[in-house]
């Protein structure tokens, strides 16, 4: 049966090269989490600065490195998205690893401004489960458009993470963004951004809650802290969201006679 409750630990990591990525996970990351017992733990985009080989030898420690952690603390971990290069291009990809296991990559789909340039986009919203828990990563920019968490919803996710890196002067549209996500779609959001300037942090969580014949929304930012420890309450979102999305056809024409509106 699904828990009721979630353990939330997001780690506001700032960006650094491989090396001192390498230094932190083995110094830090460990200690960062020490008494927390998250159910899941989700990291920022792109914090590693450095474009990784889909086969090299140091992707596969830091993958590694969060297999063990995660199997020794039956969490799952988000540990933000990669450049990662593969036969076929380079991705903006996200691992999600569960008790041990690697249960797959969500790539980035919708590529903002530059990242057209040197990033393939990616073609499927993956669905993952874990505590019998459904649930997406949706990468920065994927959670700018509805279609995304949209589906998402539809194909039985109950929960958003959300791996982001926003400038500081883009924090009010961000939580415009999530907010209407998670509204629309009575899906809680989990967004993690980095603490390194021009970001600087101000992670966001939204949940749903049903209120009188409707919803309302409770989000939470958190600064510049470089943990986040939050704890969900999800009882009762499934049903909501069902009733939510059986609400909407999710199909729309336009009339060919334009003065009809």
């Amino acid at each position: 049966m699904m828990t009721d409750t979630l353990s939330i630990v997001g780690l506001q990591t700032r960006r650094k090269s491989l090396n001192d990525a390498m230094m932190y996970l083995v110094n830090e990351f460990t200690e960062d989490l020490t008494g927390k017992d998250p159910d899941f733990v989700v990291m920022p985009e792109k914090w590693i600065t450095d474009t990784l080989d889909a086969d090299s030898e140091e992707l596969g420690k830091i993958l590694l490195f969060f297999r063990e952690f995660s199997e020794k603390t039956g969490s799952t971990i988000i540990p933000g998205s990669f450049s990662v290069k593969r036969e076929d291009g380079l991705f903006n990809s996200s691992p999600v690893i569960s008790e041990g296991k690697l249960l797959g990559w969500q790539d980035k789909i919708s590529l903002f401004s530059r990242e057209k340039e040197t990033y393939a986009s990616g073609t499927r919203a993956m669905i993952f489960e874990n505590l019998d828990l459904k649930f997406s990563v949706a990468i920065c920019y994927d959670s700018d458009f509805p279609y995304y968490a949209r589906l998402a919803a539809m194909r039985g996710s109950e929960l958003m993470l959300n791996p982001a890196l926003i400038h500081k002067d883009f924090h009010d549209m961000w939580k415009i963004y999530i907010e209407a996500r998670s509204l629309e779609n009575r899906l809680p959001f989990v967004s993690i951004n980095s603490l390194s300037d021009p970001f600087l942090g101000n992670s966001l969580i939204a949940v749903p809650r049903k209120y009188m014949f409707g919803a309302k929304l409770k989000t939470k930012s958190y600064g510049d802290a470089h943990v986040i420890t939050e704890t969900l309450n999800i009882d009762g979102l499934r049903d909501m969201r069902e009733e939510r999305l059986g609400e909407d056809p999710g199909s729309y024409y336009l009339a060919e006679d334009e003065s009809v509106y």
